[in-house]
């Protein structure tokens, strides 16, 4: 299987998590109206809505193979679990 090579920080980031990062913002003072992902602008309205999980990604992680999913985890630098598994990359 071959996988994007987009530079993404986090393959599993999505405008949820954006949302909460706002409302944790909003907590030290910071103003903002930003409470549904439809409301980001900028770098961050082309994620996906979410929430996203292993459970409903676009790259249906519960049917790969785990040299597929330590390939993933290597080309993304992102450790994850997938049924009682960590893959890392190494």
């Amino acid at each position: 299987m071959s996988f994007d090579k987009k530079p993404v920080v986090n393959f599993l980031h999505d405008g949820w998590d954006e949302v909460s990062g706002y409302a944790r913002g909003s907590l030290f003072g910071e103003k903002n109206n930003i409470r549904y992902p439809e409301n980001l602008e900028g770098i961050y309205s082309g994620l996906q809505s979410g929430p996203t999980s292993i459970h409903n990604h676009r790259y249906n992680l519960l049917e790969l193979s785990k040299f597929e999913l330590n390939s993933l985890a290597k080309n993304k630098k992102q450790a994850f679990r997938v049924n009682n598994t960590t893959y890392n990359g190494k």
